[in-house]
Order: structure tokens, then C-alpha cells, then sequence
């Protein structure tokens, strides 16, 4: 699929984030965006809108013409996250931390970390090695069947 095309499905993911954030707010507010009180105004708002429309399908545009985007869902995507993708890239750590790879250190393994990071996972623990309260252990037989203790 040529590039424009999928800058225009970008374009439309774009297009597509303006209408939801548009949405929540006459949802939530009851009334126009620039209508809320300390809100931009209508030219204001709307040129807002259009640059972030626009970014969108250029960087679906510019994804393309470099062999990373091939689908109109992909282009799509990107239009819809243009925001967040130039947001990322924008914030590239200048000292790296200490234990990085020289890999780790490349900006383009900096935005992903950042892009796909979560809070560490607890270890797994057995059901018995499981701490348990007070009024956890008095509920459950010796057994562990879940049953009250007889006395």
C-alpha cells in the first residue's frame, strides 16, 4: 500500500482520538470543550486538534516510507498514538543509569523501556509459605481445608 494512504489512515486515527477526547467531554461536562470554564477557546482548541490530526498522519506517512508500517490498522494506530509516540520520543534520558548494556543505552531501547515498563512482580509463593492473619488462621482447619476448627 503506497504511503499516502496510509498517511490518510493515519490521518483518521488521528481524527478518530479528537472525536473520543471530544466525546468525554461533552459526556462529562455537558457541553462543549472551549465552553468549559478555563478552557481554550474555539480557534485555539480546533488548531490544537489539527496539529495533532496532522502529526498523526505524518507519522503514519514517515513509519511507511520506512518499511515499518504496511496495514491500514498499523497506520491507524500510529495516527491514534501520534501524541503519545512524539511525547516519548521527546524524552530521551541524557546520562544513561548505571548496570546498562551498551544496547540498553541506544535511544531506541530507551523509548521502548519506557514505552513497555510495568512494576516488578512479586515472586511466586506457595500457598503455605502465604502469611496469614490472625483471624485467617483461627477460620482455617489444620488441614488447610478452608473449615473451622472445632475447638
Amino acid at each position: 500500500m503506497p504511503g499516502w494512504q496510509l498517511a490518510l489512515y493515519g490521518l483518521f486515527g488521528g481524527f478518530a482520538i479528537t472525536g473520543w477526547d471530544l466525546a468525554k467531554v461533552i459526556h462529562a461536562k455537558g457541553r462543549w470543550p472551549w465552553r468549559v470554564k478555563g478552557a481554550p477557546t474555539m480557534f485555539p482548541y480546533w488548531t490544537a486538534e489539527a496539529i495533532r490530526i496532522v502529526l498523526g498522519g505524518g507519522l503514519a506517512w514517515t513509519a511507511a516510507a520506512s518499511g515499518q508500517v504496511s496495514t491500514p490498522i498499523a497506520a491507524v494506530a500510529i495516527g491514534t498514538a501520534a501524541p503519545l509516540i512524539i511525547e516519548r520520543m521527546s524524552r530521551r534520558d541524557t546520562e544513561p543509569s548505571q548496570g546498562d548494556t551498551a544496547s540498553e543505552r541506544s535511544p531506541d531501547a530507551r523509548s521502548t523501556r519506557e514505552a513497555v515498563s510495568a512494576p516488578p512482580l512479586e515472586p511466586h509463593r506457595p500457598e503455605a509459605e502465604q502469611p496469614r492473619s490472625s483471624d485467617d488462621t483461627a477460620l482455617r482447619s489444620p488441614a488447610g481445608g478452608g473449615g473451622v476448627d472445632a475447638g
